[in-house]
């Protein structure tokens, strides 16, 4: 996940827990007014940590709140019952969303016309609670007829305004009455939201699932315009008629001194940079890192950001007293030990911390590289590292990569790294097997790569079937009766073809033998690629070992017999001396604490700092944690190494 890096590029946004103490404080004296937009800042469908303190310390220290919105289709009694969840105290004049600032202008300019509405029955609600007249429709599904169609969109009702916002039942008909009505040149037209595409979530986990990009209002209002000739009154973001009802009715005489939050850029920040506010991006929504770094986003780049509200309220507690585990323990009070951000270490911290260790272990994809695009400062991260005299290890979970292809992810990361200092589980388990002097059979559940290696290391191997020949048990049965020699061996690894049939042959196999061995190497239990969570090799593992009551001998992260070789290979005498480093907790830091290493996490993967609140993990908290490797880059700058 590239959006948890500390900064982008140097003209860029500024992180705001990278600022120097003078730079926070400025910061924060430079705003009396704060406007944060609420989907994707404040929650979605559940409230992000930290947000409901931001929210209540801004105001402690005196800043004046309120909260503009794009989405009229949530009842507005729903919505102050989740502040009030949040124990932020509301009024209505602290809220801004499409149907209440329509609603607002309209009295405003003594509205007195009929509206056709294109928007939701609870923005209609609105309307005709304030006493406005309202027609929308039609709903129905029209016959195939031209002549049908015609006579439903050329009414002659005196409508005087037509108002576009959120519909998820919006048509092609009901778009041309629109246009119908606004040829009248006394029709205004007034536009809410202005969202062109919303990413939404699936609400469980489905395996494989992509976000779905759902088409907004923005589009079809962009219709009307262009078919209407007609300029809207946008009263949602990111439109100036908006900016003028919000500074009228909030009384802001100096817009400088307004921060507008959010998590779009399009929408917040553009507004904000409308309005001349400042902006800040936080990135628990739409917005992502790399979009800072977009040509076409060049115009509506914030001023700074944060990945989260959570990072708001570690920079308020350096100015209101409050400590991380005050936090912690509000959220989860089983969660005790809390870890420390690199960058807040202070000089005498961070020196004695460079001091602490010979041995940086670390992790490679999403630590180093995504893909074949190396992470910002990797390749100088190492650099430092090795100048400053320690010995730099590389660990890896994926044995799909050969050892070519490794070899161009890091030439292309710019790192000059040896082999024998490159750890996977291909290699360990050949290692293994070749420190045991094994010579047996060995049934394998991998990729066409870890079988060729193993093969070319001298060892007898055997693998498949995909499928059964004939879907009967006897079949079934006769897997093992055909082989050449007794299996004294059964390795499982990654293989994207996995199945029954494989996985019931490496359970026999271990069933008839009890000596038989059992050896693993990746085996995350899941694996994330491009957002989307897929069933890893170790959830097949526990299968195989709860069927047989057997403990597989891990050669990958987090296994002790994989960090023992790494030991024993090094000759390591204080594995306190070891800092492990990497971006998935039970992969990484459970592989460090297992084997008595220091561990840091960085946020440049799947893992949040939220996730430290999981009671799962509360044996699992790292010691220190990083928004990304080009953090460790600024501690050598901050040092002077």
């Amino acid at each position: 996940m590239a959006q948890n890096e500390s900064s982008c590029h140097d003209k860029g946004p500024k992180n705001i827990l990278t600022m120097t103490t003078d730079e926070k404080k400025k910061f924060l004296d430079s705003f009396d007014f704060v406007l944060t937009d609420i989907d994707g800042v404040l929650w979605i469908r559940t409230v992000f940590p930290g947000a409901s303190d931001t929210i209540n310390n801004f105001k402690r220290i005196g800043k004046k709140v309120a909260f503009v919105s794009n989405n009229s289709v949530r009842p507005e009694d729903d919505l102050k019952a989740k502040f009030k969840e949040m124990n932020i105290d509301i009024d209505r004049d602290d809220i801004f969303h499409p149907s209440r600032t329509t609603v607002d202008y309209l009295k405003k300019i003594n509205f007195n016309g009929l509206i056709y509405l294109i928007g939701s029955k609870f923005f209609k609600k609105a309307l005709t609670d304030a006493g406005f007249s309202v027609m929308d429709g039609p709903n129905e599904i029209l016959e195939e007829s031209l002549t049908v169609f015609v006579n439903r969109i050329f009414a002659q009702d005196p409508v005087r305004a037509v108002i576009m916002d959120s519909d998820f039942n919006v048509s092609g008909c009901k778009l041309a009455k629109a246009q119908v009505y606004l040829r009248h040149p006394e029709c205004i037209f007034i536009v809410g939201a202005t969202d062109k595409l919303l990413p939404i979530k699936p609400p469980i986990s489905l395996i494989g699932l992509f976000l779905l990009n759902f088409l907004c209002p923005g589009y079809y209002a962009e219709i009307v315009q262009k078919v209407s000739n007609k300029e809207p009154i946008v009263l949602g973001k990111p439109g100036k008629d908006l900016c003028y009802v919000i500074q009228d009715q909030l009384k802001i005489k100096d817009p400088k001194r307004t921060l507008m939050i959010g998590d779009t850029l399009d929408q917040d920040v553009a507004f904000g940079k409308l309005c001349g506010y400042q902006t800040l991006i936080v990135l628990t929504g739409d917005a992502k890192l790399e979009d800072f770094k977009k040509p076409e986003n060049a115009e509506n780049l914030p001023d700074y950001y944060a990945n989260s509200m959570f990072f708001f309220w570690c920079f308020q507690r350096k100015y209101l007293n409050l400590f991380w585990h005050r936090l912690y323990k509000i959220m989860k009070p089983d969660v005790q030990k809390t870890p420390k951000y690199l960058l807040d270490l202070t000089t005498e911290e961070k020196r004695k911390f460079l001091d602490s260790f010979d041995t940086f272990i670390t992790d490679c994809d999403d630590v180093l590289w995504r893909y074949l695009q190396p992470l910002e400062g990797s390749g100088e991260a190492i650099k430092l590292l090795e100048k400053a005299g320690k010995h730099c290890v590389f660990v890896s979970n994926n044995s799909m990569r050969s050892d070519d292809e490794y070899d161009e992810y890091f030439r292309v990361a710019g790192i000059d790294y040896k082999k024998e200092d490159l750890f996977h589980p291909r290699k360990t388990i050949i290692s293994y097997l070749r420190k045991i002097n094994f010579d047996g059979l060995i049934y394998c559940i991998g990729t066409k790569t870890f079988i060729k290696e193993m093969k070319a290391a001298g060892f007898r191997v055997i693998d498949g079937p995909d499928v059964l020949p004939k879907e009967h048990l006897s079949v079934l049965m006769e897997l093992t009766s055909n082989d050449p020699e007794p299996v004294k061996a059964v390795v499982v690894d990654v293989d994207l073809n996995v199945s029954s049939v494989k996985l019931t042959r490496a359970q026999m196999y271990l069933y008839k033998d009890p000596e038989c061995l059992f050896l693993t190497g990746f085996n995350d239990k899941f694996y994330h690629v491009d957002g989307a969570t897929f069933i890893g090799p170790g959830s097949f593992v526990n299968l195989i070992a709860e069927a047989n009551k057997k403990t597989p001998i891990m050669f990958g992260k987090p296994g002790k017999d994989f960090g023992q070789m790494i030991i024993e290979n090094y000759k390591i005498e204080e594995p306190k001396r070891v800092l492990m480093v990497g971006d998935m907790i039970e992969q990484d830091i459970g592989f460090g604490k297992v084997n008595g290493f220091q561990t840091m996490l960085v946020l440049s993967g799947c893992t949040k700092l939220e996730d430290f609140e999981n009671p799962k993990f509360s044996k699992l908290i790292p010691d220190f944690y990083a928004n990304s490797i080009m953090d460790l880059v600024r501690f050598f700058n901050d040092i002077n190494l």
